[in-house]
């Protein structure tokens, strides 16, 4: 694990002023991977990139420059390898991100879980349908995020340690949407299935943290800095019912610069 030279480096971009230039000098480029789905990507923060590079998937994955991938790499000086894409579940990862792994790579950030239990069918039922409805969906989202996702989990974080064995490991689980608040952005969802959604959310980190402590990596809780930040509050984290859809119920720049920097900060 290379956790002490990301925690030195870390220091460094908070307090430029105070290191020596030889200390700066020897300190090596670290190699970042970002892997993950929307909340990952960035979808819901703007900004996004167009065009893909050898680093960056561009804009048919949402990646967002706001997201907190990009934001960690600059604070880190890091070199970033984007692979997060909007949409992904654990069989995506797997195919599409994990051959960026390496021995040489240092630091992983990794959200992924949402969408293989059906976070986005979620939403449109308990926007469209009655409250019945929304909690019979959010009941089948649990129980396959209990009975199915943790396998799925210890399969994907085995792989990560075998191509990144020297890597630190972040895993992130997801902010908790909703602040018992009523306006536009969540029109549909009334405060009864907000309350039973964030129930799910506790459900879904709870697999997802237990996995991550299992397979020696750190689990990273944005709930705590995302506290109070919930959709239609004042100084939202997170978006409401958005125009363009993909940018609904995910975090915003605010959620990705101050909510999940905080998180992840204090892990660094």
């Amino acid at each position: 694990m290379r956790t002490a030279r990301l925690s030195l480096t870390l220091v460094a971009a908070l307090a430029v002023t105070f290191v020596f230039p030889s200390v700066a000098s020897a300190n090596e480029s670290i190699e970042y991977v970002a892997m993950g789905d929307s909340f990952a990507s960035g979808s819901g923060a703007g900004n996004y990139a167009e065009i893909s590079t050898d680093s960056w998937k561009g804009g048919d994955c949402l990646q967002s420059q706001n997201a907190y991938s990009p934001l960690l790499a600059d604070q880190l000086g890091a070199t970033l390898d984007f692979q997060s894409c909007s949409g992904a579940k654990v069989a995506d990862i797997h195919s599409d991100q994990l051959p960026a792994l390496s021995a040489g790579t240092d630091l992983v950030t990794l959200s992924v879980g949402g969408n293989d239990v059906g976070f986005s069918s979620v939403i449109i039922t308990c926007t469209t349908s009655s409250t019945a409805g929304c909690t019979d969906k959010v009941e089948a989202a649990e129980a396959d995020a209990q009975q199915r996702l943790p396998g799925l989990l210890s399969d994907l974080y085995a792989e990560i340690g075998s191509r990144a064995p020297n890597a630190q490991v972040l895993i992130l689980g997801y902010p908790k949407l909703f602040s018992g608040r009523s306006c536009f952005g969540n029109t549909g969802i009334n405060l009864d299935e907000q309350a039973r959604i964030n129930e799910a959310n506790y459900v879904l980190n709870g697999v997802i943290s237990t996995a991550a402590q299992n397979a020696g990596f750190t689990y990273v809780d944005p709930i705590p800095a995302f506290e109070g930040h919930g959709v239609c509050t004042s100084g939202a984290y997170v978006n409401g019912l958005r125009f363009n859809i993909p940018e609904s119920y995910h975090p915003n720049r605010n959620g990705h610069g101050i909510g999940y920097m905080e998180a992840l900060n204090a892990h660094l």
